[in-house]
């Protein structure tokens, strides 16, 4: 396999290489990246992120805030 093909399989769709990542992956890229894909490795804990809900009524008060500020700027 060529350098080019261990670079992309490194790149992790998108997520950039690590260090060492695109030298481990150069003896077989495409058997490198599928031991990458595991169930833990797909699990993206939420920790404390707001709901989609939650983020939809924080940018309403945001712009509500913004245009409020314009308003008051204009008179």
């Amino acid at each position: 396999m060529t350098q080019l093909q261990a670079a992309i399989a490194a790149t992790r769709f998108g997520m950039g290489a690590r260090p060492e990542d695109i030298r481990l992956a150069a003896s077989d890229p495409r058997g490198w990246l599928k031991s990458q894909i595991t169930p833990a490795a797909a699990q993206m804990p939420a920790g404390d992120l707001m709901s989609t809900r939650q983020v939809f009524e924080a940018r309403l008060e945001t712009m509500s805030m913004s245009a409020g500020d314009q308003a008051a700027g204009a008179a």
